[in-house]
């Protein structure tokens, strides 16, 4: 990871041990989202039922194996699991790791946390600490903004590429309760450095079985075993 990865903003308003502590934990996740990425784009076979929503779930699952891992001989960070659902605590803040896309052509700013309660607890927590600062006239907009406590690494990638890009950032809500980003910025290149956002246009998914429609089936119930042996033997 690019030393200047995380955004100043957000380092000038920890301790010089908070900082470094996030520098090195942002790394980690980088390090291992990569790598698992890596096994299970190379495990990944159709030809045994593999699809993407197994694709998926295999990087959730061996993404927080590895994470978890990773972060356990780090002093003062730590995983933590709340109602199923994995979180960082790098003192007082809480991050997130989602794969929310395939490719790093599509745009961060399309997409959206949320789903499970954990997921919407992100923005949610987020909008109701910003609306605090509002109501007692703390900081500009920046300042509040780079002081949010839920923080969010989103990743992208698919099968046939691997890893893809990774993001990290602040979500919250508008006033229409929409999804925002307070901030977000590109961890896996230098500041500036990230692509112009367009759709992604790779081959689709195949088909999970249980997506498939079901097969229209001819069904004749017949009593006698003679009759069934007979037609066994019909070459």
């Amino acid at each position: 990871m690019n030393e200047n990865a995380l955004p100043n903003e957000l380092l000038r308003r920890l301790t010089p041990a908070e900082a470094k502590l996030l520098r090195r934990v942002a790394a980690e996740v980088l390090e291992q989202l990569r790598r698992v990425y890596e096994i299970d784009s190379r495990a990944f076979d159709p030809l045994v039922g593999d699809n993407a929503q197994l694709f998926g779930f295999g990087i959730w699952t061996h993404a927080w194996f590895f994470i978890e891992q990773a972060l356990a001989g780090i002093g003062g960070a730590a995983v933590t699991n709340r109602e199923h659902s994995h979180q960082i605590r790098v003192g007082s803040l809480t991050i997130g790791v989602y794969k929310v896309g395939d490719s790093a052509d599509e745009s961060i700013d399309s997409i959206e946390i949320d789903g499970s309660d954990t997921k919407q607890s992100y923005p949610r927590l987020n909008a109701h600490q910003l609306k605090l600062f509002e109501d007692e006239g703390e900081g500009d907009d920046s300042e509040r903004a780079f002081s949010l406590h839920q923080l969010v690494i989103a990743h992208f990638g698919n099968y046939r590429d691997g890893f893809a890009a990774a993001w990290i950032g602040a979500p919250t809500h508008d006033e229409e309760e929409r999804f925002k980003w307070a901030w977000r910025q590109r961890l896996d290149q230098p500041p500036g450095g990230a692509p112009v956002a367009a759709p992604f246009e790779g081959s689709p998914s195949p088909t999970p079985f249980t997506d498939q429609p079901e097969p229209d089936l001819e069904l004749e119930i017949r009593d006698d075993p003679g009759e069934i042996e007979a037609d066994d033997q019909q070459p």
